[in-house]
């Protein structure tokens, strides 16, 4: 990631395209839930009540041009994050069986982001 980027503006944009990934076939499931907590606690150290706070934030959140615009500025340098980024997204589909709709939404913020 570039260095002078803001860490929470960069957590609200994950967030918000994790959220979209979960909530794009109706329901959030508990593993899936789950997913999105364990990332923000292992990638960024927040604790249960920051993710609980980032959840219901990025759940709510309707700027999808602008997080695509900022995340693909942050990954300009370092596509392996990206691409990590999208194996996380990945996993989160599979983690619940794969819905309607959630394949189409990581296409388009695969071909947007890359």
């Amino acid at each position: 990631m570039k260095k002078n980027f803001d860490l929470n503006k960069l957590c609200d944009s994950l967030a918000y395209l994790i959220c979209n990934i979960i909530k794009t076939d109706g329901s959030i499931s508990e593993k899936e839930r789950k997913k999105f907590d364990d990332f923000f606690i292992k990638e960024f150290g927040l604790d249960k009540e920051d993710v609980e706070v980032l959840f219901k934030k990025a759940i709510n959140d309707t700027n999808y041009d602008e997080h695509i615009s900022f995340l693909k500025e942050a990954f300009i340098d370092n596509p392996i994050q990206k691409a990590k980024f999208m194996k996380y997204l990945n996993e989160i589909i599979y983690s619940d069986g794969i819905k309607d709709g959630e394949y189409e939404l990581f296409e388009k913020i695969r071909a947007e982001l890359f």
